[in-house]
């Protein structure tokens, strides 16, 4: 379990970025106050976002009454991959 758990977690550092603190910081403030009226609790996720100029996966619909980020919810995903999937078919009875 343990060599599974490993292998997955060396996946996983493949995906993650590290931030300086400062870059950070910078966006914090702009993302509080975005969200000051809407739910302050989730500023560090926009600001991150921001920071790193990406979109935020969540369901909760108070991230979509802002504007600096893109944000898509479980469904719009799936609706994307679905689409992109849907350009590969298995190939069955391949004749040459």
């Amino acid at each position: 379990m343990k060599l599974v758990f490993d292998a997955l977690l060396l996946l996983l550092q493949k995906h993650i970025h590290l931030l300086s603190k400062d870059k950070y910081n910078e966006k914090m403030a702009i993302a509080e106050d975005i969200l000051r009226n809407i739910d302050i609790t989730d500023s560090p996720f926009l600001a991150l976002a921001m920071a790193l100029s990406c979109s935020i996966w969540s369901n909760d619909g108070h991230f979509q009454r802002q504007d600096k980020v893109v944000v898509y919810t479980t469904k719009d995903l799936a609706i994307k991959i679905s689409f992109f999937l849907s350009f590969f078919r298995p190939i069955s009875n391949f004749e040459i």
